[in-house]
């Protein structure tokens, strides 16, 4: 909930709601994304109908069902198409925004405060944490708009289908929801931390190529490598403790989740 009033008071208010044109393409991306959910939902429905009906060889209720269905099918497709190229668009000229104020601040920013940042942290949020934090503005409402639309017409097609099935899936999704819960708690520390150690290596990284000539002059290239080595080791352990708690929570928890549903 933090992180959702963060969004809404300073990032939304501030490269979207800031601009027409922007506000459109933001609006016109989550009426794209519930249709499609919605008509995602729907699409199993009808496809019930057809098999049933093929079953029982009622073939006036194959032909309404596969007419529906395969409507749905194409404007699925359509839907899926025009609001990927409007997410497209509306996260690119986010970006292009972020980039802009960010390197603005830099610009602006102390001379003292500025010589204490590592000239290859600061390069890592250009080129890497802003790309990260676009789609939360451009992308995030939209998604659970969309996935809410979702779930609301599933969940009234299983109450139609069985209340058994219903209260299975509730389960499960409780399950889901606790797991991804302990997930994304140590998702951040770990995250935070791939983040430090690869700033330490580019850092130590810069620092060495500016150094060339002190390096070949003093014969200090083995200390120079043993450095830059350290910092490798010490960030690609992090990076595979990152990789690792994802394999955890797609592979296991997810998997198997789908596996048991």
């Amino acid at each position: 909930m933090e992180k959702f009033k963060l969004l809404i008071n300073f990032l939304w208010k501030r490269f979207i709601f800031d601009e027409k044109r922007l506000i459109f393409l933001f609006f016109l991306s989550i009426a794209l994304q519930i249709l499609f959910h919605i008509f995602a939902g729907i699409i199993p429905y009808f496809y019930k109908i057809i098999i049933d009906s093929l079953v029982y060889k009622e073939f006036n209720k194959l032909k309404y069902g596969a007419i529906i269905y395969l409507f749905l099918q194409i404007s699925t497709l359509i839907l899926l198409l025009f609001q990927r190229i409007t997410r497209y668009i509306l996260s690119l000229k986010v970006l292009r925004k972020i980039l802009i104020e960010m390197y603005k601040k830099y610009h602006t920013a102390s001379y003292g405060e500025i010589i204490k940042r590592p000239a290859g942290g600061e390069m890592q949020k250009f080129i890497d944490d802003s790309f990260n934090v676009s789609p939360l503005i451009s992308q995030s409402f939209s998604d659970l708009a969309g996935y809410i639309s979702f779930f609301l017409v599933v969940i009234f097609i299983m109450f139609k289908l069985s209340i058994w099935l219903l209260l299975f899936s509730i389960l499960l999704l409780g399950i889901y929801f606790i797991g991804y819960k302990i997930y994304s708690s140590r998702m951040n520390e770990v995250a935070n931390l791939k983040q430090k150690t690869f700033s330490i290596y580019t850092k130590e990284l810069e620092e060495g190529l500016n150094l060339t000539y002190d390096i070949r002059v003093h014969g200090i290239l083995d200390r120079a490598i043993k450095r830059l080595t350290s910092s490798l080791d010490e960030f690609f352990k992090k990076y595979f403790d990152f990789l690792a708690l994802n394999l955890k929570y797609q592979g296991i928890l997810t998997n198997g989740i789908l596996a048991v549903s």
